[in-house]
């Protein structure tokens, strides 16, 4: 009888015992989810994806799976020239040697790009015909946002206001060419939004250079060329101090020409 008791009391202690511990998870397991379900509703207005590649304002996140870095600028970089020097890297077999290539000229170095004549025809003889007629000249790379893009070409660059620059527009627009992806040294068109966009045409002028892989904008803005060389001076205007539009504070202005590849890489 005393061993039926004994034994009927330590089973209630550890019936007792696991009822408390699955209540305790099931305790957990709310204010968990509490807390989940706050942090979303905190993060309710994050940056639609046609809004891109208009960089993101500070503390925006995107709907994906990419999230803005948030390291401080190095606000000790200089502002002033540095020496010229190209670096390749390896976004697949380089260029004939008598292949024309646009080649923008900072004042952190050369940046050479091969335009994609078979995948984006329009952009790319678009591109041609701004550098052909100087109308990159003294526009600037008006915004930067590290470890996605850098972002140039527009023609209110031009001019000291530094409140217009990204909005100018030249009278014309392109049609998406969607062809290719979004990789590392991309460069593709700028233009405005789905809602005010819905063919997704491009500007006639702005372009940016993707700095990681970006699968997010594919087939929703156009790619139509590569960098070539001199990602290293893309990467290091990523380092420029910048104001809370992302629009560095010392002037990078560019020059574009073209150029056959071997003439280009001969003289950094």
């Amino acid at each position: 009888m005393k061993k039926n008791i004994f034994f009927s009391l330590n089973l209630f202690l550890i019936t007792t015992l696991m009822a408390s511990l699955v209540l305790s998870g099931c305790i957990a397991n709310f204010f968990s989810s509490g807390k989940v379900a706050k942090q979303s509703k905190a993060g309710a207005g994050v940056l639609r994806l046609e809004n891109l590649p208009y960089p993101l304002r500070p503390g925006e996140v995107l709907e994906g799976d990419y999230v803005p870095p948030t390291t401080p600028t190095d606000t000790t970089v200089s502002s002033g020239p540095t020496e010229a020097t190209l670096s390749s890297e390896p976004f697949g077999p380089p260029p004939a040697s008598e292949t024309e290539v646009a080649v923008l000229e900072t004042k952190f170095g050369k940046i050479i790009i091969e335009l994609n004549d078979r995948m984006a025809p329009i952009h790319s003889e678009n591109f041609r015909k701004n550098c052909r007629t100087g109308f990159y000249t003294e526009t600037t790379f008006h915004r930067v946002v590290p470890g996605f893009l850098i972002q140039g070409g527009d023609i209110n660059s031009k001019d000291d206001d530094r409140n217009n620059d990204g909005f100018g527009y030249p009278g014309y627009t392109l049609p998406l060419e969607k062809k290719l992806k979004h990789v590392r040294g991309a460069v593709g068109a700028g233009r405005k939004m789905d809602k005010v966009n819905p063919e997704r045409r491009s500007d006639g002028t702005q372009f940016y250079i993707c700095l990681a892989d970006a699968p997010f904008l594919d087939g929703k803005y156009t790619v139509f060329g590569r960098v070539v060389a001199g990602m290293n001076v893309v990467d290091r205007i990523t380092q420029v101090p910048r104001d809370e539009r992302d629009n560095p504070i010392h002037r990078i202005e560019m020059r574009a020409t073209l150029m056959k590849y071997r003439e280009a890489m001969a003289n950094p």
